[in-house]
């Protein structure tokens, strides 16, 4: 038998927690609706997130009363603290800070709400569940000195709280009123109150005992004052109040901490009666079993233990704890014995009751029978849940590398029986200890490992994603390889080409090929991703981007540019037509920004197809469900050329009065859009779209003042474009010369009077280009993408002008000085080296 000192040591462990549950329904009375057994049941089922929606759509109920706003406030307080207590270590606060702040916001938004002493009450409680909890960690904490502190610390906010409320309610009774209103707490309802403040302030103080070491004034003085507190509330309840057993059970709690075993067992025995609530007696055995234990009296704790752990359907999370606890007994004994064979069918039974404690009661009454198990079992390798649950402890502990040692080998032990689930999540563990480490490099080679040794897992894509994200993150170094994040991107698409996470893979490795100028694999990328993607409208953007940009480096009216252009109209144009190449029945994002693309390909290429875009622009337009505003004016200006192209004028210009007669917003953005499609076109269809520009821009213009200042500079920028574009050149020149004196600091200015300049055909504007760009390059940033570009212009235009050689010159200097393979233009200024060649 062990000495009385000795086990109370060990059970300071695991008591302080026990009326936990009980702490957070006492404030008010249960929601006995649907609605309030509903929460209960998504909260013990561990639900959390479903029970503050729940809650939360309760507040927003019209017309709710205040009465019924405090209590689903209080509910959803609750729910914050029971997730917090039902979470590891490092991922609670997040919880009690949650908790603090409905609280917080419901007494600053009701000051004078006479049901705010329910909402302080509850506060108070959160503060004193977070103190339990830390000091019950303590004992087996990392530091424990600084988790005692901040238990401490939290008891210390609880009890002030339950004190200055002990205090009011003494204050306010006197004047309440005896008759409860809609919104006001009647005098037996806050007499109530108070007895359950009294009770819950004396089990902070046993809890602040608990902070001190055993035997010492400090706790000795503290379990006195608890005593003293729960004496109160007697002295007022009748003896079958509901409150009066829970308080004598707290009684020889306290009683039993300072070692007087006799007095405790005395006043537990008559909570230990038939004739008194289940639940009760249950909790009252319990206690019954500690002292036994305590007092070393195993046999007699036994004798406890058999008898049922139910009694009818109730059952006991305090009960079914100490149950556990003479399994951890008798399994340290038949240890300590030496028989090996009797040890391991103690320590197979102490796991599965962790395990049905869990299932039974919830995630906070299962790891607290885990820390009981964790302390008791070690580091014992012959089973793999008490590796687990020990590699767990030492996580939580910060012993991340004995933590990184025992995942390592318990996801071997796991992978040799053929758990392989148990395998995955131990491997993936160890992985986070390194992520904790911070060692990413080490951090992503075990998830690739992870990954690539058991790929067929639901969850092996996850983890490999994770691992290219993680390798991404590290890519901000400029001194990293990217050469390892590409062979990542690329191993996903050959290990996992059908699952949901290759899309993602498919969408970063052609980001990766667009950068390097690589746009034939970038578009070729893009296109293998599903329709499905949540995100593919923005993967239809970049690839109309990539299109542009492959297009720009072709010679016009090419074989190589007509290629491109048909490719690019057969994709969009097969997304909008399906595989039956009919029209869709029902419109969809996709379909309709797919059809834009189309139609802009085709316009900006000739005016062959025009009928064909004018159909499907009808089509999108009139399909269900109806499109978006801004869709519908991009698709109108679009069919207004594709009719005016086939010569119906007089049906292009009736949709483009009704375009001027939109919102001066409206009409500017159509504009911007324009102005894009009007740069990547070519040849008549190029004069067209700039002519069409032009005959917004004159309707906007006298409504320009209803534009912010930024879009009033751009209106101007982009109309000196349009006027250039159709042919206009003189007065576009004018426009730009007194913008560039207007905004000498407005690089998007500055670089387009290059362009416009550049564009032209007469060599005394390349001149003029050329001081130009290098104005450009001048006033950017040294290496960003606008300063690569005035160095490219900058070439090209000594190329235009005859002078290869120093357009060479230039181009070299630059490959040895800038890195231009960061640039993403590599290829484009290779190229352009090839082009100086004699």
């Amino acid at each position: 038998m062990l000495r009385a000192a000795g086990w109370r040591i060990t059970i300071s462990i695991i008591v302080c927690l026990w009326v936990n549950v009980m702490a957070l329904h006492a404030a008010n009375d249960l929601v006995e609706s649907e609605d309030g057994q509903l929460l209960k049941g998504l909260r013990q089922r561990g639900l959390f997130e479903a029970a503050r929606h729940h809650c939360q759509a309760r507040l927003q109920v019209p017309d709710i009363s205040m009465a019924e706003r405090t209590e689903w406030t209080m509910e959803w307080i609750r729910t914050h603290a029971q997730h917090a207590l039902s979470l590891p270590a490092d991922t609670r606060p997040d919880q009690w800070q949650q908790a603090r702040k409905v609280a917080a916001d419901y007494l600053q938004r009701y000051p004078r709400s006479p049901q705010r002493v329910l909402i302080q009450v509850q506060a108070s409680l959160t503060a004193l569940a977070r103190g339990e909890l830390l000091q019950q960690e303590a004992t087996v904490a990392f530091r424990p000195a600084e988790t005692l502190e901040a238990a401490r610390g939290s008891l210390r906010e609880a009890v002030r709280g339950l004190e200055q409320l002990d205090a009011t309610l003494s204050r306010t009774l006197p004047g309440s009123s005896q008759q409860a209103g809609p919104d006001v707490i009647s005098r037996d309802r806050l007499m109530t109150l108070q007895y359950h403040v009294q009770y819950q302030l004396a089990r902070a103080y046993r809890n602040q005992a608990l902070c001190y070491p055993e035997g010492s004034a400090d706790r000795i003085a503290a379990l006195q004052k608890a005593l003293d507190q729960l004496a109160k509330p007697l002295t007022q309840l009748a003896k079958d109040d509901v409150l009066v057993g829970p308080i004598q059970r707290d009684q020889a709690i306290c009683l039993r901490w300072l070692g007087k075993l006799a007095e405790a067992r005395q006043i537990i025995g008559q909570l230990h009666q038939a004739d008194r609530d289940p639940k009760l007696q249950l909790e009252a055995r319990a206690e019954l079993i500690w002292i036994e234990l305590v007092a070393g009296q195993l046999d007699r704790a036994l004798e406890l233990v058999q008898q049922p752990r139910q009694l009818g359907s109730i059952s006991s999370p305090e009960l079914d704890l100490v149950r556990l606890e003479t399994s951890l007994l008798q399994w340290q004994q038949a240890r300590q014995a030496n028989q090996a064979e009797v040890a391991q069918q103690w320590q197979q039974r102490a796991v599965a009751m962790v395990r049905f404690m869990e299932s039974e009661h919830g995630s906070y009454w299962g790891r607290r029978g885990e820390m009981r198990l964790l302390k008791v079992a070690g580091r014992d390798t012959s089973n793999l849940e008490i590796l687990h649950r020990t590699a767990d402890d030492l996580y939580l502990k910060g012993k991340l590398e004995e933590a990184l040692a025992a995942y390592e080998q318990a996801g071997t032990l796991a992978q040799q029986g053929g758990a392989m689930q148990e395998a995955f999540q131990l491997w993936y563990k160890a992985a986070l200890v390194e992520q904790k480490r911070n060692r990413p490099t080490a951090y992503v080679a075990r998830l690739r490992k992870l990954a690539q040794t058991l790929p067929s897992h639901p969850q092996a894509g996850n983890v490999h994603l994770v691992a290219i994200q993680a390798t991404y993150q590290q890519l901000k170094d400029p001194q990293q390889d990217r050469a390892a994040y590409l062979q990542l991107l690329e191993e996903h698409l050959d290990l996992w080409p059908q699952s949901m996470t290759v899309n993602r893979a498919r969408v970063w490795l052609g980001n990766e090929h667009r950068r390097l100028g690589k746009m034939d694999q970038a578009i070729e990328v893009y296109q293998g991703v599903a329709v499905e993607f949540p995100q593919y409208v923005a993967v239809l953007e970049i690839l109309e981007a990539c299109w542009q940009t492959q297009l720009k480096a072709l010679p016009e009216n090419s074989p190589e540019t007509r290629q491109a252009v048909g490719e690019a109209i057969h994709f969009f144009e097969a997304l909008v037509l399906g595989t039956e190449g009919q029209f869709p029945r029902r419109w969809s994002p996709v379909t309709r920004y797919a059809a834009l693309v189309a139609a802009r390909f085709r316009i900006q290429g000739s005016n062959r197809g025009l009928e064909q875009v004018a159909a499907m622009l009808r089509a999108a337009l009139t399909g269900e469900p109806s499109a978006d505003p801004a869709w519908r004016f991009s698709a109108s200006g679009l069919l207004a050329l594709a009719l005016a192209g086939q010569g119906k004028q007089e049906q292009a210009d009736a949709i483009i009065r009704q375009l001027g007669a939109g919102e001066p917003r409206q009409i500017f953005q159509t504009v911007v859009a324009l102005a894009t499609l009007t740069r990547r076109a070519t040849g008549n269809a190029r004069t067209q779209l700039a002519q069409l520009q032009l005959i917004l821009t004159a309707q906007l213009k006298d409504r320009t003042g209803q534009l912010s200042a930024s879009d009033q500079l751009q209106f101007k920028q982009l109309r000196g474009q349009a006027l250039a574009d159709a042919g206009r050149f003189e007065e576009a020149q004018k426009l730009f010369q007194q913008l560039v004196m207007d905004q000498p600091r407005s690089g998007s200015i500055q670089e387009t009077y290059a362009e416009l300049l550049s564009a032209s055909k007469d060599p005394q504007h390349w001149q003029q280009a050329l001081q130009q760009w290098r104005r450009v390059g001048q006033f950017s940033p040294p290496k960003s993408a606008r300063w690569y570009r005035s160095k490219y212009q900058v070439a090209e235009t000594y190329l235009r002008l005859g002078k290869r050689q120093e357009a060479a010159a230039r181009i070299r200097y630059l490959q040895a000085t800038s890195g231009l393979e960061a640039s993403g233009m590599q290829a484009r200024f290779e190229a352009l080296l090839k082009r100086c060649q004699p």
